[in-house]
């Protein structure tokens, strides 16, 4: 079920047979996956002792029924008196997140950007969808990789309501556009759900949303009427800091009413595992004791593997996309 692959001066080591555990996990908004193992290390329990020296460059790849879930550079490495190692490794998104630079990109889209930040710090990458939008102006001072794109993908969002990300699969960083990798997994009561908690609130909702000027000067407005008519007026004003014109500004403004006038709605789920449910998938839930019969993007999950044990862990959120 489980094949753990260490790879040392360039050579790989098979030392699934020294795995006790494996937690394997990411979050939105993280540069990347995490991945955690427990290994049986010592002579004295009959295993082979496998001197790891996360100074020498170490690198791990997990899979999981034959398919690779995981791979990536061993950051961390710890030990206890019970004879077992601790690893933790991030995959090749750290170099996104380790490598800081000055940038001032002008009027290029945020897929232009990510392949000149690959190019300028020879890190490999495959598959690019083309995110259209030309940033008129997008200068940034001392900011990791990982903080440019972000932003430069968060204005490609706001002036045409498409979400982006990136993935390190098989050792190289793909950029995604979200709705091209939906996969609805079905979880259920009675069936692969296992236990949940539900919340929903509305304590930092919007109705309506103002573009104003420096000067004060409205440049463009939207009202959710429908909603201020049931809870009330909740504003949000914010000043132009974008070289738009009026048709896109508005456009930018009716794609953040959408999403900030809808209520917060959180569900953390704990499930039989599935491995294609990870931070960025969909999931359509149905849980009839809290009347929920919708689909979820994933926030957040935790993965483990124990033996042929395989358990995950999810906090959701509702999106107006789905």
């Amino acid at each position: 079920m489980m094949e753990f692959i260490l790879i040392k001066n360039n050579k790989p080591l098979d030392i699934t047979n020294l795995v006790e555990s494996v937690t394997w996990s990411g979050r939105k908004g993280a540069a990347g996956r995490a991945l955690t193992a427990t290994l049986i290390n010592s002579k004295g329990y009959g295993h082979d002792n496998i001197k790891i020296n996360v100074e020498k460059g170490v690198h791990c790849i997990f899979k999981w029924k034959k398919k690779e879930l995981f791979r990536g550079i061993v950051l961390k490495q710890g030990a206890n008196k019970t004879k077992k190692e601790q690893i933790a490794a991030r995959d090749n998104l750290i170099y996104f997140a380790n490598n800081t630079d000055t940038f001032n990109y002008k009027n290029m889209s945020a897929s232009e950007m990510f392949i000149d930040c690959c190019n300028r710090f020879k890190i490999a990458y495959d598959k690019v969808d083309d995110t259209v939008y030309k940033i008129p102006n997008l200068p940034k001072r001392d900011a990791s990789l990982w903080d440019l794109i972000l932003d430069a993908l968060s204005q490609t969002y706001k002036a045409t309501g498409e979400r982006y990300y990136l993935k390190s699969e098989l050792g190289k960083i793909s950029l995604f556009k979200r709705k091209n990798s939906l996969k609805q997994w079905v979880i259920k009561t009675g069936g692969n759900l296992l236990d949940y908690n539900y919340s929903k609130s509305i304590e930092d909702i919007k109705t309506r949303i103002k573009l104003v000027s420096d000067n004060g000067t409205v440049l463009a407005e939207e009202i959710n009427s429908e909603l201020e008519g049931k809870i009330g007026i909740f504003q949000k004003t914010i000043k132009n800091q974008d070289k738009l014109n009026k048709g896109q500004l508005q456009q930018m403004i009716k794609s953040m009413l959408k999403e900030i006038s809808t209520p917060k709605q959180d569900l953390s789920l704990t499930c039989i595992g599935t491995a294609d449910v990870i931070s960025g998938v969909a999931v359509y839930i149905s849980i009839p004791e809290l009347g929920i019969k919708r689909s979820f993007y994933v926030d957040e999950d935790s993965h483990t593997f124990k033996g042929r044990y395989h358990e995950m862990k999810l906090t959701l959120n509702y999106t107006n996309e789905l």
